[in-house]
């Protein structure tokens, strides 16, 4: 968490140099200073790349520990349980579902610090470059920001109850072939392959059919997103265009702030497949 923060605050110091090197250049600071705002980009650039991979290598150990030490936690429920529970059951299907919850576990976590923990830091470091630029630049971008969660949080439901089910379907069809597979010999003794054949087929149909509507579901939450985006960040530009026209903004400062909001199209964009996704 530490060096998540250190390393959005290192990106939101690069894109601030941006402001220095471009104003020191316009108004006529010596080399040397323009030169010193020059060199502390690609600085800051190494730095913030050390801190990532330091991160990475640290989050390599916990995310293994976190793995099996979920899927042990359990093995160790699982067989607190009677012989009649796992007779009623594939045990395909419950292999498969150990596995992708220790599997998730980790993985929610990491996404959660690497992308939501992240995303809501730097909101926090540009509102408050933006801010010292121009306060009510920075009340319109958290503005923005505060109406688009939401209404991502409303349109995600369906996506998420679809993305729910289609996981639900993709765990069962697994756990179905691990059974088929692990049964082979007496699907063969007893002539079944035909049977089991179109069983696969039945639930590959129905598995399809799911994800396809999630997966399409989640391409129009990403064009509603895009264009909402797309309006939110055009005004922020345009607006500090027309500060910037009245002399009340620097041109380094109207630079910055197209790199800062440019930068945030993508991430704006993803909100509602994040939520989707870290939710499934």
């Amino acid at each position: 968490v530490v060096l998540l923060t250190i390393s959005e605050t290192l990106s939101g110091i690069q894109t601030y140099t941006s402001k220095g090197f471009v104003d020191a250049a316009n108004t006529g600071a010596s080399t040397h200073t323009v030169f010193l705002w020059v060199l502390a980009y690609p600085v800051l650039i190494l730095v913030n790349a050390l801190v990532i991979r330091i991160s990475g290598f640290m989050s390599i150990k916990w995310s293994l520990n976190m793995r099996l030490s979920s899927a042990k936690t359990l093995f160790e429920y699982l067989s607190l349980h009677s012989l009649s529970y796992f007779n009623d059951r594939f045990s395909g299907a419950l292999s498969e579902k150990v596995n992708i919850v220790s599997t998730n576990v980790s993985r929610i976590t990491s996404r959660f610090l690497y992308e939501v923990f992240s995303f809501l830091i730097s909101i926090v470091i540009t509102t408050i470059i933006i801010w010292s630029t121009s306060t009510n630049l920075a009340i319109a971008f958290l503005v923005g920001f505060v109406v688009l969660v939401p209404f991502n949080l409303t349109i995600s439901r369906k996506q998420i109850a679809l993305s729910n089910k289609a996981v639900e379907l993709a765990s069962k069809l697994r756990g179905e072939i691990v059974d088929m597979v692990t049964n082979i010999s007496a699907v063969q003794h007893y002539a079944r392959r035909f049977f089991e054949i179109t069983r696969l087929d039945k639930s590959m149909a129905t598995y399809k059919e799911i994800a396809l509507k999630s997966s399409n579901f989640k391409e129009w939450i990403l064009v509603i997103n895009n264009g909402l985006v797309g309006v939110f960040i055009a005004t922020i530009i345009l607006w500090a265009f027309s500060i910037w026209a009245d002399g009340l903004m620097s041109v380094g400062a109207l630079v910055m702030i197209v790199f800062l909001t440019r930068g945030f199209m993508r991430d704006l964009s993803h909100i509602g497949q994040r939520i989707s996704e870290l939710m499934e």
